[in-house]
């Protein structure tokens, strides 16, 4: 007999975050799934992210609900990869119950979303090989990544930790989480690396403990357009001291930023290298212990 549980899992209507899911719906645990199942009932989920994707219709609405417990690991360059427009990844749990993906073995291992109009909420990312080149990758435009943890295994430093490539467009990335490992190595360059990548969004982040040599939030290559940076809290144990920093060409908005810089030195001012940037206060930068930060001299406006 077909429940009425049964038939919004097979026809959607389930309501996802405040909105309403009209596309297919997929269920993937590790424990309990097997690629074999149709993933349409949480008592048949399938194994791995990657299959269920491969199950989704682009730009339907399809999506992805990745059980409590779910474990996933990822070896190669794209071994999970969310390339079906319009599919939305939904972690469930919270806190550490939340399903993990762990990034390892290789250093060009890599999970990526390289479709369009994709949302990965609420998952939890272990980096656990040292030196990895870019290991969470967004290169489609439209994505948003929220929610979500991304932790640095003991000694292992990414170079590159979240990357938005060029021409990854319109993307968002909020509230999450990124514990970086400072293991004097040399190795990470970044939390957030931006490479021409345009009207791009990014609040609500809080970056701490990583030797991160560039900057917690990195413009490298192309400049990034209309790039949109605010409420965030970066804390950088590098001696660098750089918390963001835009090509000099870059254009956008920044405001409503805590810096955290690792020596008690004349560092104020090279904490934000805005770009072409507006900077609206407060910008606030820190820089030694049991201190209150103060104002980021900026160049400030006049009624000339």
């Amino acid at each position: 007999m077909t429940t009425v549980g049964d038939m919004m899992y097979h026809m959607g209507g389930v309501p996802v975050g405040g909105r309403i899911c009209t596309g297919d719906v997929y269920f993937v645990h590790s424990g309990t799934g097997s690629n074999s199942n149709e993933g349409k009932k949480p008592t048949s989920p399938v194994a791995t992210i990657d299959y269920a994707v491969g199950l989704c219709t682009a730009s339907k609405d399809d999506i992805i609900y990745v059980m409590t417990g779910h474990t996933e690991t990822v070896i190669t360059d794209g071994g999970c990869t969310v390339d079906v427009n319009g599919v939305t990844i939904q972690g469930l749990g919270e806190g550490d119950n939340r399903p993990l993906i762990s990034i390892e073995t290789a250093v060009a291992a890599a999970f990526i979303v390289s479709a369009a109009g994709c949302v990965v909420d609420n998952m939890r990312f272990s980096i656990g090989i040292d030196a990895a080149t870019d290991p969470i990758q967004i290169t489609g435009s439209g994505n948003i990544m929220r929610y979500c943890e991304v932790i640095e295994a003991s000694a292992c430093e990414a170079l590159d930790l979240i990357s938005i490539g060029a021409d990854a467009n319109r993307n968002k990335l909020h509230d999450i989480k990124i514990k970086g490992r400072n293991t004097t190595g040399g190795d990470a360059h970044c939390a957030i690396h931006l490479d021409g990548c345009d009207d791009c969004e990014i609040y609500n982040i809080v970056a701490y403990n990583g030797d991160w040599q560039e900057s917690v939030i990195f413009n490298e290559g192309d400049e990034c357009l209309l790039v949109h940076i605010h409420d965030c809290i970066l804390h950088t144990a590098a001696v660098e001291d750089l918390c963001i920093v835009l090509d000099a060409n870059a254009t956008g908005y920044i405001h409503d930023i805590k810096c955290v810089l690792k020596e008690d030195a004349a560092n104020i001012d090279q904490a934000i290298a805005p770009g072409n940037c507006h900077t609206f206060d407060p910008l606030l930068v820190v820089n030694a212990v049991a201190e209150k930060g103060i104002e980021w001299p900026g160049t400030d406006s006049t009624d000339a």
